[in-house]
């Protein structure tokens, strides 16, 4: 099981850095509004070694790619506390587009990923999971794909399940 969370962080991590490679004006913004040095060439940057990390992490693993994985995960958590923190709601510009207000939920999220790639330290990369389960490999790839458009989905869009405190919602 953590090693299916670990392979979705990855994934989620090569989204975003994917993202901010291609469309890096969000993240630009939202680290300008938070005093972070934000050229787009830094962005675009800090987008491909996210994708690095996670595509060496997916396919190596082993001791020390779910360490990076989960320093990027605890950046983001500390940066998403931090957003949470501000008086007006921010988007995070996490997946370099997203323009949906930072809430509890991607604390709780990035949080949870950098735990899940903490406890997949040592683990065999995708390729070597997948086939170690003979058939139900596919049914691992399966629930690792839809893991992942779940968390996207649910990080992306503005659903009802925001779990932002009303006292930082702005007055309407």
């Amino acid at each position: 099981m953590v090693s299916i969370t670990y392979f979705m962080a990855c994934q989620l991590l090569a989204i975003g850095g994917c993202l901010k490679l291609l469309n890096p004006q969000l993240s630009h913004d939202a680290w300008k509004k938070l005093n972070l040095p934000s050229s787009l060439i830094l962005v675009r940057s800090v987008g491909f070694s996210e994708f690095v990390t996670a595509i060496c992490g997916m396919f190596i693993a082993g001791k020390f790619l779910p360490i990076m994985v989960a320093a990027w995960f605890a950046i983001f958590s500390i940066l998403t506390w931090y957003i949470l923190r501000l008086p007006v709601p921010l988007p995070c510009g996490c997946f370099g587009k997203s323009e949906v207000p930072t809430t509890r939920s991607h604390l709780l999220m990035n949080f949870a990923l950098m735990i899940a790639s903490f406890g997949a330290i040592g683990i065999d990369g995708l390729a070597e999971q997948v086939t170690s389960r003979s058939w139900w490999g596919v049914g691992y790839l399966v629930v690792l794909i839809m893991g992942s458009i779940l968390i996207y989905a649910v990080l992306t869009f503005d659903f009802a399940l925001r779990l932002r405190s009303k006292s930082s919602q702005p007055d309407r």
